[in-house]
């Protein structure tokens, strides 16, 4: 064989064991028990550890993308980040008629700028494989720094929405846009497109003998 043969199987041995990466660091991941044979496709769902909590304590969030089809597939590693990256998940909360929290926005800009990292570097940084009928997720904290709302006893929704544009994503943000022959030799295709969670009701009460502050006890 010569050079060049050496060089593409070097090259096949690298991809094989970058797979394998992804493969085995997934965040939190497990088999889905509600897995069904319809291909249904990505499900993205919200899951709270209780329905209540007090007047100030943080609000656990646990976030999972299920992967109900036949294939593996490569997602976005980072659910929650900035709005403004490839894949990432948007939440909103409103309260019991409708009216929707002030929720920050958080925009990185990057630039264009050099990209002197790897391929590799960058995929293993910014996307997993997920396997047919398992799901990954991550646990978000929120408080009235999220929400506003939830500095305030009621009962609120939450809702969130997954968008993916892919690894040829042609924004500036996108580190891989450029790599389309890199990307030509993934045994696995990137998922892209958006989906909605189911609306998850949570209630913020106040403990007894305690009232939030108003307006009119600060004169």
């Amino acid at each position: 064989m010569g050079p060049h043969s050496n060089e593409i199987t070097i090259k096949s041995c690298r991809l094989t064991l970058v797979i394998f990466s992804c493969l085995f660091a997934l965040p939190a991941t497990g088999q889905d028990p509600e897995r069904t044979q319809s291909g249904e496709g990505l499900i993205l769902r919200l899951v709270s550890p209780k329905r209540a909590y007090v007047l100030g304590e943080p609000v656990l969030l646990r976030l999972e993308i299920q992967n109900r089809t036949e294939e593996n597939l490569f997602v976005g590693r980072n659910l929650i980040g900035a709005d403004n990256e490839t894949c990432t998940v948007h939440l909103t909360l409103r309260d019991h008629n409708g009216r929707e929290s002030p929720h920050p926005m958080v925009i990185v800009d990057d630039g264009p700028g050099p990209r002197t990292e790897g391929f590799v570097t960058l995929l293993l940084r910014d996307w997993i494989v997920l396997p047919a009928g398992t799901y990954f997720g991550a646990t978000e904290v929120l408080d009235k720094r999220s929400f506003s709302f939830l500095g305030k006893p009621g009962e609120y929704q939450i809702v969130g929405k997954y968008q993916c544009a892919g690894m040829l994503d042609p924004s500036q943000n996108n580190p891989l846009r450029d790599r389309t022959q890199d990307i030509a030799q993934l045994p696995f295709r990137t998922w892209e497109g958006e989906i909605r969670s189911n609306v998850l009701w949570i209630k913020i009460v106040a403990l007894p003998g305690i009232s939030p502050k108003r307006k009119s006890d600060s004169r």
